[in-house]
């Protein structure tokens, strides 16, 4: 059985959904269960035993790619610096909640900016992806800073913001009963990301 978790938990932007199909339909073992599943020896070269995939690293361990890692595990740069701070790549823990959250912005470490609803690997350093100026991004695209919000459930898009959030002491409250059973976020810059679960 081919091994295909490298090619699509290397690219966080694909929602979990989309993932966890591809996986079933491989038969990954434990992709959608609450414990971790580790089944098989892994064998010489990380070739696996049955039921399991090779390598067998688990939390914390280092490797160089997926295949390295045990059932949910994925190998990432966990330093949030890509990197930088740690330059050895991690085994981290796919959750198998993680297409349940709300789309979120992040920035890569392509050192573009992007949205997903499961972020492993990202670039949390001061001025990484910096959007142009006036402006913020909201996943790939950017919105106008004090007339847009970034709105994400499975996507994200830019949304005109109400008149009671237009003002420069504006806070997550100008919302009101239209926030719902949303969530939102003020930034440093004083935009407003509001994620929603997705349904």
């Amino acid at each position: 059985m081919v091994d295909m978790r490298h090619r699509f938990f290397e690219s966080f932007h694909a929602p979990c959904f989309a993932v966890a199909a591809l996986l079933a339909s491989c038969a990954f073992v434990g992709a959608c269960d609450s414990e971790v599943t580790t089944t098989g020896s892994g064998g010489a070269g990380g070739s696996g035993g049955a039921g399991g995939f090779g390598g067998g690293g688990l939390d914390g361990a280092p490797c160089s790619e997926s295949t390295d890692c045990a059932g949910q595990y994925v190998c990432v740069f966990s330093d949030g610096q890509c990197g930088a701070g740690d330059p050895q790549k991690r085994c981290v823990l796919y959750p198998p909640s993680c297409g349940e959250a709300p789309a979120m912005t992040f920035c890569g470490c392509d050192g573009t900016s992007h949205g997903g609803n499961c972020v492993l690997e990202s670039d949390t350093r001061p001025g990484a992806c910096a959007p142009p100026t006036g402006e913020f991004y909201c996943g790939e695209t950017t919105c106008t800073l004090g007339q847009d919000y970034c709105r994400g459930d499975f996507e994200l898009t830019c949304v005109a913001l109400p008149a009671a959030c237009q003002t420069a002491d504006a806070d997550c409250t100008c919302f009101g009963s239209d926030l719902g059973p949303c969530t939102c976020t003020q930034l440093a810059d004083g935009h407003f990301e509001i994620g929603c679960q997705p349904i």
